[in-house]
């Protein structure tokens, strides 16, 4: 999938979202790692300094991390897409079940925060199944859970193992998307 043709999917998923629940915040991770397109944690950030750029998207705070709406000027750049295009793309969104991922969802800060907790246990459990490494990275993940449980978590805490992480080069790939999605 070409890059602008990615970032009118991920722009749909937020215009539906936003016609499932206006109140409702996503991050952008987890549309990512949905839609299984070749792109990953290391690209979020340019995408939504684009589409945030062009005015499609706003950003908000949560405990959980950023999270992004449609603006107006988003809703009216997708509903100017050709009609047969949008169909495409909302049948691309519903056979990867993102679409019915977004009727579900109430509680934008509880379903991003799962994302997370996820992803961390994903961590811990293939640091588990790794021979020879510090031990000290488990310890790691354990603090890193912990804060991350917390009502209000510490972000420097949170910075300063996951970069101790990707000082060590393991699971490389993994850590980066879990500290763009803790946002620190």
């Amino acid at each position: 999938m070409k890059y602008q043709e990615f970032i009118d999917h991920l722009l749909a998923v937020y215009y539906f979202n936003r016609k499932a629940n206006p109140t409702f915040a996503l991050s952008p991770f987890w549309i990512i790692d949905m839609m299984k397109e070749g792109y990953g944690s290391s690209d979020v950030q340019d995408i939504m300094n684009y589409l945030g750029a062009e005015g499609y998207l706003s950003h908000y705070n949560q405990k959980s991390g950023l999270v992004w709406k449609i603006t107006p000027r988003g809703q009216i750049y997708y509903e100017g897409l050709d009609k047969e295009y949008q169909g495409r793309i909302k049948k691309l969104l519903d056979q990867k079940g993102i679409l019915r991922v977004l009727e579900r969802l109430k509680n934008p800060e509880k379903f991003n925060k799962e994302t997370v907790n996820n992803l961390i246990e994903e961590i811990e459990k293939e640091l588990q199944e790794l021979d020879g490494i510090d031990k000290d990275l488990l310890e790691d993940i354990q603090i890193i859970k912990l804060e991350y449980s917390k009502r209000r978590p510490d972000r420097e805490i949170l910075r300063l193992k996951t970069e101790h992480f990707l000082d060590e080069n393991v699971l490389f790939d993994k850590v980066i998307d879990l500290k763009y999605k803790l946002s620190v």
